[in-house]
């Protein structure tokens, strides 16, 4: 399984490989590298020249995955609704709550708000496209 991960989950990339996930790349990494990859479409073309998965928050990038019938994980909003609503229900039936993958309360701090500052930096480009 190949997977390719947005550039605005730097890091996800080597979490995967040391879950055991070897065909991993990252967008900003290959960026960095030299390639290409600046727009939406030069993504989804790697993507699917590559036969990767891709990891992406972008709705663009998700409807282009849908579009022509590419694998994708969709991360998003919604997402991080599910996992605290999920939580919250717990906290109010008197479920302890168990970090499932070992994090700290920074850590998961931490990535929400670089998820969240990358949406807002996403969604800054797009307005002023």
């Amino acid at each position: 399984m190949k997977i390719l991960v947005d550039e605005m989950y730097d890091g996800l990339d080597e979490k995967l490989i040391e879950a055991g996930y070897f065909e991993v790349q990252s967008v900003k990494k290959l960026i960095n590298s030299g390639k290409k990859l600046q727009s939406d479409f030069s993504v989804l073309n790697y993507a699917r020249d590559n036969e990767m998965i891709l990891i992406t928050a972008d709705v663009e990038n998700k409807k282009g995955c849908e579009e022509n019938n590419m694998p994708c994980v969709a991360i998003g909003k919604i997402n991080v609704f599910d996992f605290v609503k999920n939580e919250l229900e717990k906290l109010e039936k008197g479920i302890p709550l168990e970090s499932s993958d070992g994090s700290t309360d920074d850590e998961v701090l931490d990535a929400f708000n670089k998820i969240k500052s990358g949406e807002a930096s996403r969604m800054g480009q797009k307005g002023s496209s």
